[in-house]
């Protein structure tokens, strides 16, 4: 068995399941930072990106990285984040955007964002929503796993563009030539500033 995470090994396993449920539910629904201008996201990130390596070592530890691995998805996924800015990518860490991969087929769409999503009720069936989401956006496991990479991070990029686009603009026209012209906008770093 791998060493505990140093941080957690004082712990019982009753204390580290309570601080698993605080952590959830800091990084779900407590989270209240939307990045603007005036914002310096430099040391959001980094908190960001050391939760999450912790987080890895410990659903690794209690056999939970089999719950969340998707190696077709994580490519894909990191392919497209890849390329948007830096503000960008913070943006996707709004909580009314919520990301989900979900492990049934998705009649031909192997990534979709469902928006505002009090209007799709019926995605409820399959997917716990939280309360703060307004953007679900949508990975289908089996779609993905038999599309080409290339197919795939094209549809994820315009999928996000309408994200991205409804979480700076509710009211704004959504429709698919803006996504386009989002996402191009979200990949320029300079430009994604409000």
């Amino acid at each position: 068995m791998p060493n505990p995470d140093p941080c957690f090994s004082h712990l019982s396993q009753d204390a580290r399941e309570e601080v698993f449920k605080h952590l959830n539910k800091a990084l779900n629904e407590m989270a209240t930072y939307i990045p603007s201008a005036r914002q310096n996201p430099y040391w959001k990130a980094r908190v960001v990106t050391r939760i999450w390596r912790k987080w890895e070592r410990w659903a690794f530890m209690n056999g939970w990285s089999d719950d969340y691995y998707f190696p077709a998805i994580e490519n894909c996924f990191e392919s497209a984040v890849e390329e948007l800015g830096i503000l960008a990518q913070v943006c996707l860490l709004d909580p009314r955007l919520q990301i989900e991969v979900v492990t049934v087929p998705s009649e031909g769409f192997p990534v979709l964002a469902l928006f505002p999503i009090q209007q799709h009720g019926w995605i409820t069936e399959e997917i716990e929503v939280r309360p703060a989401t307004e953007v679900l956006l949508v990975l289908s496991q089996p779609e993905i796993e038999c599309l080409p990479l290339e197919a795939v991070t094209k549809q994820l990029k315009h999928e996000l563009g309408h994200a991205l686009l409804y979480l700076r603009d509710p009211e704004a026209r959504n429709e698919c030539s803006a996504a386009d012209d989002e996402w191009e906008r979200a990949t320029r770093m300079e430009d994604f500033i409000g």
